[in-house]
């Protein structure tokens, strides 16, 4: 198994994102379990943060499918390597908007994964779940956890 975990800017008009969401996650449901890829999209203001995992050639395919996408600008991989077992096999691609969440800011989010991911070379695809679960789960949690390493 592998994750790759990668943000992308939003290169069409915001006014539409939800029916944009809502066309990736009908789209992602339908061709995602067929390539044995789950995972979680987030939105946030202009920008994409993903999460998926599955057979690493099958990932680097959708992946490149993305960087072809037009909704999608400047995508930047913040992780890429191999996990145990699926960490979100209970997601066949859901998508949250969190642009309303006072308490992320999409360049200090994208910054701290960068930051801890320098900081400790072993960051494994385990953390990057459960840290994305928590964003799920327990934003408020979440953004302490990247308030206190400043």
């Amino acid at each position: 198994m592998h994750l790759i975990a990668y943000t992308s800017r939003y290169s069409g008009d915001t006014a539409n994102i939800e029916s944009v969401l809502a066309d990736i996650v009908k789209s992602a449901k339908a061709a995602n379990p067929k390539r044995g890829i789950t995972g979680v999209l987030f939105f946030d203001r202009d920008r994409f943060v993903q999460v998926i995992e599955g057979e690493q050639g099958a990932l680097n395919d959708l992946l490149e499918l993305i960087k072809k996408d037009e909704r999608h600008d400047d995508v930047q991989v913040i992780f890429n390597g191999e996990e145990d077992h699926q960490e979100f096999s209970e997601w066949n691609m859901d998508a949250f908007q969190i642009s309303g969440a006072s308490q992320f800011d999409d360049e200090d989010v994208l910054k701290n994964f960068r930051k801890l991911y320098l900081a400790n070379f072993k960051l494994s695809s385990g953390q990057i779940s459960r840290w994305i679960k928590m964003l799920i789960n327990e934003p408020e949690r979440f953004a302490r956890v990247f308030n206190d390493g400043d």
